[in-house]
């Protein structure tokens, strides 16, 4: 039975994975989603991650075309230890081929061509096995909803802020807020998708008495004069 194998480079490896690492879980507790998954759809590698808060999915199409039915799970400490190792500058992109073996329990690593500090290189990692969370479907509920938006959501800033390692060139991102607390969408430009978890406020019209609030005090303030 041929090894299903994935040919990147150091850069398109860094690329796909990075913008996802944030929302993967930071620690062991729930091992399933203390990794990022790789799959392959059609032309795609799709990489995607989770803390059950936010979610973060990023694509990209290589120059080889990836295995079909492609889909694997790597730690964050194994994902971590591959960037570190293998990590592309101006200079150097060399080519890391991915080999699924052990029946999918196991990947290894091969690199040739001494573009590091060294000629050649294999290592093998863990995979982590399990049964993946349905993140695609929690996509296209609220992409194809036609409900009408909520006014006023509340966001928590520490796990918005994930989401800054989704943009490249400083483009911006994208928010579609959702109805009745649904997760609201964020992409970032062609490549990333992702979603987050409201943060439920005490009522429903908190956030607009808030800006009455500050529009009434600032319409009382002093006019400035002008110099």
């Amino acid at each position: 039975m041929t090894e299903p194998t994935l040919t990147l480079t150091a850069r398109e490896f860094r690329d796909l994975v990075t913008p996802v690492i944030p929302m993967a879980h930071k620690d062991r507790m729930i091992p399933i989603l203390n990794a990022v998954r790789i799959e392959s759809v059609g032309n795609y590698l799709i990489a995607s991650a989770t803390d059950r808060f936010a979610i973060g999915m990023s694509r990209h199409a290589p120059s080889e075309k990836p295995p079909k039915g492609l889909a694997i799970m790597i730690p964050l400490p194994s994902l971590r230890l591959i960037l570190a190792t293998f990590k592309p500058s101006r200079d150097v992109d060399p080519q890391l081929e991915f080999i699924v073996t052990a029946k999918g329990e196991r990947l290894r690593l091969n690199q040739t061509g001494g573009a590091f500090d060294f000629f050649e290189a294999s290592i093998t990692y863990p995979l982590e096995q399990g049964e993946w969370p349905g993140l695609p479907k929690i996509i296209t509920n609220q992409a194809d909803s036609d409900e009408t938006p909520t006014k006023v959501i509340g966001l928590n800033a520490s796990l918005l802020a994930k989401f800054q390692g989704a943009v490249r060139g400083g483009e911006p991102i994208e928010i579609t807020i959702g109805a009745n607390n649904r997760p609201i969408l964020i992409t970032a430009g062609d490549h990333f998708i992702g979603a987050l978890m409201p943060t439920l406020l005490s009522n429903s019209d908190a956030g607009t008495s808030t800006v009455s609030e500050w529009s009434a005090l600032l319409d009382s303030a002093p006019k400035s004069k002008a110099a």
